[in-house]
Formats: structure tokens, C-alpha cells, sequence
């Protein structure tokens, strides 16, 4: 796949994923995937029945471009592993995740991984691991999450 996959690009890969009925696994990556770019992968995500697992790598993923990816995590019924990683992504990126991860039964692996994570982003996440109950495998990383969020993400 290209190295930099642009909103054009994101549309063209996602709309035959609405009705292609082989694939269960996704990779995309970018440097500069952007909200039209992950717009067009949620909207895949929710029409999508066969998708098992999406990793999603970008330098910038945008916070509305991550609120519309866990939206659609509400309504995926298939997907059970998720992989989110970019550079910029911080805490409001990761807020949306976590709720959603709480709305999701299918999901068993979840990892999201960026250096603007910081503490409120991992809370999120930690509450989120209160309620969900078919998680068994979560991945959190960033520069800024402390001592206290790490032991709260252990809790549970």
C-alpha cells in the first residue's frame, strides 16, 4: 500500500470494503490521513460484516477523525481487534475510544498508541475496562501518562 494515503485515497479502499466479503483483516497507513480519511474507514466499519481486524497507523490523525473511527466501534459487530496508532493523537483522541469500547462486545484487542496520550486519555481507557468485559487484550502508550493512570489501567 501507498505510504501516504490521502482522503481520495481512504474513500477508494473503503467503499468496495462495504460489500467485499473475503477480507477480514486492514492495514492503512499514512502520514497525513485526515477526518474525510477516517470518515470513509468508519463508514466502512459500520457496513462492513466480515473485517476482523483494522490497524490504523498515521503521523496525524485528527481528534474528529478518531471520534468518527469509535463511533463507528459502537455499531461494528465483527471487529475484534483494533490497532491505533499516531504520532499527535492525544487525549481527546483517546477519550472516544475508550467509551466506545464499552459499547462493543466484539472486541478482544484494543491498542492505541501515541505520544500526546496523557493521563486523561488513559483514564478514559481504565473506565472503560470497568464495563467491558470481552476485552482480553489492550495495549496503552504514551509520553505522558503517569504513575497514577498506569495503576489504575492495572486495576482493572
Amino acid at each position: 500500500m501507498a505510504a501516504d494515503i490521502r482522503d481520495e485515497g481512504a474513500k477508494l479502499i473503503g467503499e468496495p470494503l462495504k460489500i467485499n466479503k473475503t477480507f477480514t483483516s486492514l492495514s492503512i497507513m499514512g502520514e497525513d490521513m485526515r477526518d474525510e480519511s477516517a470518515k470513509s474507514t468508519s463508514e466502512t466499519l459500520k457496513i462492513n460484516k466480515t473485517l476482523r481486524s483494522l490497524s490504523v497507523m498515521v503521523e496525524d490523525i485528527a481528534d474528529e477523525g478518531a471520534k468518527s473511527t469509535a463511533e463507528a466501534l459502537r455499531s461494528n459487530k465483527t471487529l475484534t481487534s483494533l490497532s491505533v496508532i499516531g504520532e499527535d493523537m492525544g487525549d481527546e483522541s483517546a477519550k472516544p475510544t475508550g467509551e466506545a469500547s464499552n459499547i462493543n462486545r466484539t472486541l478482544t484487542s484494543l491498542s492505541v498508541m501515541a505520544e500526546a496520550i496523557g493521563d486523561e486519555g488513559a483514564k478514559s481507557i481504565g473506565e472503560a475496562l470497568k464495563i467491558n468485559k470481552t476485552l482480553t487484550n489492550l495495549s496503552v502508550m504514551g509520553q505522558d501518562i503517569g504513575d497514577e493512570s498506569v495503576n489504575q489501567l492495572l486495576k482493572h
